[in-house]
């Protein structure tokens, strides 16, 4: 028997509640907040890259930097390594305590019968200069040769076929060079 005033199951839950979701924005005030925060985005990562800039250019205008001279001559080959530091305002200043020199015999002018064989002498003095400059600043390293004397008396095709097989061994160096950076100066002031 069953009272009738008694609850049923389904009289005793509570309605089921509501879900009120916030009213939506405006569609305007959305998009000037996105375009307030890409602003303030692309305003940050520029400051980023701009000052990342600057400092990169300062750690290198006072780094050091190298450049190699060989210098072609009668009685031997010599290759010289200098270490310079540029100032913002000042002229590079060389470091005199770091700067290295080597000579190899004979000259260049040596092999005017077998101009192949002139790469030969040169291959000492490029190890010479790679154990001197650091492996990462090879490609910034510029490379020059100025043969003198012994090559301006040879016959002109000789003392070019020379300074060519020369060019070939500077440019697979691993230093900056370009072809007009070995050549035979005038001796003339």
């Amino acid at each position: 028997m069953r009272r009738q005033n008694a609850r049923t199951l389904a009289s005793r839950r509570d309605p089921p509640a509501e879900i009120v979701c916030p009213p939506r924005l405006p569609s305007r005030y959305h998009n000037r907040c996105f375009l307030c925060s890409f602003n303030g985005l692309f305003a940050s990562i520029f400051a980023i890259v701009a000052v990342s800039g600057l400092l990169y250019y300062h750690v290198l205008s006072y780094s050091e930097k190298f450049a190699i001279i060989i210098d072609g001559g009668s009685t031997g080959t010599r290759m010289h390594v200098f270490v310079y530091r540029n100032g913002r305002e000042r002229l590079p200043t060389i470091d005199f305590g770091l700067t290295a020199s080597m000579k190899v015999v004979p000259g260049l002018s040596a092999f005017a019968d077998d101009p192949e064989k002139a790469v030969e002498s040169l291959m000492e003095l490029l190890k010479f200069g790679k154990d001197r400059v650091p492996k990462n600043r090879w490609m910034a390293t510029e490379i020059g040769l100025m043969a003198t004397a012994g090559l301006r008396l040879l016959n002109g095709d000789v003392a070019e076929a020379i300074l060519e097989s020369c060019r070939k061994a500077l440019r697979e160096s691993g230093f900056n060079f370009r072809d007009d950076w070995a050549s035979v100066i005038s001796g003339r002031g």
